[in-house]
C-alpha cells in the first residue's frame, strides 16, 4: 500500500480513511448476511467478492491504461496487501500511470473511482485518463474532503454533483 503522499493535506488522507472505513464496514455488513453478496453505500453498489480486511474497496490503487490480460493486481499475481507502489509503477511504466484515492473492484475491473478534493482539484486529463483505461468500467465520483469530514455520521446518499 502506498503511504500518505507529501503532497496529499491530513484533511485530505483523513477524509479518505474515513470514507473507507464506512465503504469497507458496509461491504463487511453485507457479507455477514449472504456471501458474495451486493451492498450499498450512498448509492454506490457494489458486489462483494473479496474478503476482509479490504472486501475490493482499495485506497492509493495504481492504474495503468495498457491493456496487459487482467487489470486488476490480485488477478495478476500481486497480492489483495502488497499490490505494486508509485517506484515499482515509476520502473514499469514510466508516467503512463494514475494512482486514484479509492477504487471498487470486481471481476477483473474497477467499478468506482472515487477522489477525494481538497488542495489538488481532479482535472479532466485525468478523468480523460480513466475513462481511456480498459480496466474501468464504471463510475467516477469526486468528493470534497470538507463535505466527507462535515458529516455528523454516516450519510445517507452522495449529492449528485460529485458524480463526473
Amino acid at each position: 500500500m502506498i503511504e500518505k503522499s507529501e503532497k496529499e493535506s491530513y484533511l485530505h488522507n483523513e477524509a479518505k480513511q474515513l470514507l473507507l472505513k464506512w465503504l469497507r464496514k458496509t461491504a463487511e455488513k453485507s457479507e455477514e448476511i449472504e456471501k458474495d453478496c451486493y451492498c450499498s453505500f450512498c448509492g454506490i453498489k457494489w458486489r462483494v467478492n473479496r474478503g476482509p480486511p479490504f472486501y475490493g474497496v482499495f485506497d492509493e490503487y495504481p492504474i495503468t491504461n495498457e491493456n496487459e490480460g487482467p487489470q486488476v493486481w490480485d488477478e495478476r499475481g500481486w497480492d489483495e496487501q502488497t499490490y505494486p507502489d508509485y517506484k515499482w509503477m515509476k520502473e514499469h511504466y514510466g508516467d503512463n500511470f494514475k494512482i486514484p484515492d479509492i477504487v471498487i473492484t470486481h471481476k477483473g475491473c474497477i467499478l468506482y473511482i472515487i477522489e477525494i478534493e481538497h488542495k489538488n482539484l481532479l482535472t479532466q486529463k485525468k478523468i480523460d485518463y480513466y475513462n481511456n483505461c480498459c480496466i474501468f468500467c464504471g463510475e467516477i465520483i469526486k468528493i470534497p474532503a470538507q463535505w466527507i469530514m462535515g458529516q455528523i455520521k454516516e450519510p445517507k446518499s452522495i449529492p449528485l454533483e460529485f458524480y463526473v
